[in-house]
């Protein structure tokens, strides 16, 4: 007989908010990000900002540092985070 095989593919994480204060040029700051599907080996994409030390509380919460370039630009900056190739929605960081 046939068989199915059925491969169910994880979800991609899902960002909902970081804080909306943001950060000044030259500043380090710990962030703390709410969303889901949070699991091993995420990283976090962000132009102008370096994101390091990153810590998952749960499959909720993720806690990092950023380090805000004093060559980047003023405004919002388009955030991602992604665990091997699945890749977040994008919600913004403000350099002020």
């Amino acid at each position: 007989g046939h068989r199915t095989v059925v491969a169910s593919a994880k979800a991609k994480p899902r960002l909902r908010s970081v804080p909306l204060f943001g950060g000044a040029f030259g500043q380090v700051i710990n962030v703390a990000i709410v969303g889901s599907g949070f699991g091993p080996g995420p990283q976090l994409n962000i132009s102008g900002i370096t994101a390091t030390n990153l810590v998952i509380a749960d499959s909720t919460h993720l806690t990092a540092t950023f380090t805000v370039s004093l060559e980047t630009t003023f405004g919002n900056h388009p955030l991602t985070a992604s665990i091997g190739s699945r890749v977040s929605n994008t919600i913004f960081f403000n350099v002020v």
